[in-house]
């Protein structure tokens, strides 16, 4: 299991919630791991079209290299993920803005 904390701050609620999910998971005999997208040096989809072509060896996956790409190869391989994320002005933060378009853009019901 993969947990994705979009919060900026370490301490606060959505950290705190989190926490408690994860101790669930750990205590039904989950493997977790968390990660903290603020942590993490990377944009948006830069709209490369890497992921669209059908020639690679391995399509449908972002290629951009930066510092979310070790954790899309991380969500990819997850039985399951949980995001969570602040919610200002009715949105998530931007981190987990871009981590979301950065993970859905390359499905190919998307071309």
């Amino acid at each position: 299991m993969l947990i994705l904390n979009g919060g900026p701050r370490k301490n606060n609620n959505t950290a705190k919630l989190l926490a408690s999910a994860r101790e669930g998971a750990v205590s039904a005999g989950a493997s977790v791991e968390t990660i903290d997208l603020y942590n993490l040096n990377f944009t948006d989809c830069r709209s490369c079209l890497a992921c669209k072509n059908k020639k690679i060896a391995v399509p449908w996956k972002c290629y951009w290299k930066d510092g979310l790409t070790e954790t899309l190869e991380k969500v990819y391989e997850a039985d399951a993920i949980i995001i969570g994320s602040p919610i200002y002005f009715g949105e998530p933060t931007g981190e987990v803005r871009s981590f979301m378009v950065r993970s859905t853009f390359p499905c190919p019901i998307l071309r």
